[in-house]
C-alpha cells in the first residue's frame, strides 16, 4: 500500500483510490461490525465531501426522538441524571422556526 488509513481493527484501506472504489470499502463496513448499515450513505457523503445537513434531525424530530427514549425504559439503566436532563429540554418550549435548541 503506498497510502494505508487504518479503518479498526487491524483494518486499512489505500488512500490512493477512487471515490468508485472507496464507497465500495464503505458499503462492506456493516459486515466487518465497524458502522451500521443505515450509516453508509451518509459515510459516503462524508467520503464525497458533500453536505451532512440531511442526517441532522430539526428540532421536532430531535423531540419526538428523546421523547420515545424518555417513554420507553429500555434506554434508563443507570442513566436518570441523563433522563432529567433531557425531561428539561422536553419541557423547554421550542426554538423559533430556523433556530436549533440546545440540551
Amino acid at each position: 500500500m503506498r497510502e494505508p488509513y487504518e479503518i479498526g481493527r487491524g483494518w486499512y484501506f489505500e488512500g490512493n483510490m477512487s471515490l468508485e472504489d472507496k464507497h465500495a470499502i464503505i458499503k462492506d463496513l456493516p459486515s466487518l461490525g465497524i458502522i451500521s448499515a443505515a450509516f453508509v450513505p451518509c459515510a459516503q457523503d462524508f467520503v464525497a465531501g458533500k453536505s451532512l445537513q440531511k442526517y441532522v434531525p430539526d428540532e421536532d424530530e430531535a423531540r419526538r426522538t428523546f421523547q420515545k427514549w424518555v417513554d420507553d425504559d429500555r434506554y434508563w439503566v443507570d442513566a436518570e441524571n441523563l433522563r432529567s436532563s433531557v425531561q428539561r429540554w422536553l419541557d423547554k418550549p421550542p426554538a423559533p422556526k430556523g433556530e436549533r435548541g440546545s440540551l
